[in-house]
């Protein structure tokens, strides 16, 4: 199964229920992908470390036009790992999960 984990906040429960759930699903074998926008992507800076937690194969994704009001627009300014996307992929992701978690 693919699941779509959407993240909006920058919260402790946020990483929280990011790091819990993508390993529960992980373990299960199900496909994770994780899209971060609005607030979610200051996890996401690099030196951070909240997200060290997630299970190898799980993607990150940062939606470009938040990244780019913060003055973000290099590999650099990341954690390793993260892909640039956008609302549109969201749409697409969206559209293709079997399910799909706001958080």
């Amino acid at each position: 199964m693919f699941v779509l984990l959407v993240a909006s906040s920058d919260s402790m429960n946020t990483i929280r229920d990011i790091v819990g759930l993508s390993n529960s699903l992980s373990m299960k074998g199900h496909k994770v992908i994780i899209f971060y926008n609005d607030e979610s992507v200051n996890l996401l800076e690099s030196g951070r470390e909240e997200l060290t937690g997630l299970p190898v194969g799980v993607r990150l994704k940062v939606c470009r036009t938040t990244a780019s009001k913060k003055g973000w627009n290099k590999r650099e300014d990341f954690i390793i790992g993260v892909e640039m996307s956008s609302l549109g992929e969201l749409v697409e992701l969206m559209e293709e999960a079997e399910r799909t978690v706001f958080l």
